[in-house]
């Protein structure tokens, strides 16, 4: 599983955000923050990489969408596998 964080830059226009939270909120791979003036951050989940680009691309493409910038992206898993190599001496 993919996971990427990003933020989504929104215009002025209020029917174009309304209508873009909207369409956002229905999807179920998609999880939102809080909308903070213009910024919504969300969370990504898709199974491969192919698939977050192609979330991305739709969410660009949505009339109140500016930009979307990617913060963080990680392989579910690929995480917790480095974090048990790791051991704490006593």
């Amino acid at each position: 599983m993919i996971i990427q964080g990003a933020l989504i830059s929104l215009n002025g226009d209020i029917l174009a955000q309304s209508y873009t939270l909207e369409s956002l909120s229905s999807r179920t791979d998609l999880e939102l923050g809080e909308l903070k003036e213009k910024w919504l951050p969300i969370v990504i989940e898709r199974e491969t990489e192919r698939e977050c680009k192609d979330v991305i691309a739709w969410i660009e493409s949505l009339d109140g969408v500016l930009c979307v910038d990617a913060v963080f992206s990680s392989i579910d898993g690929q995480v917790d596998a480095e974090a048990e190599k790791i051991s704490i001496p006593h």
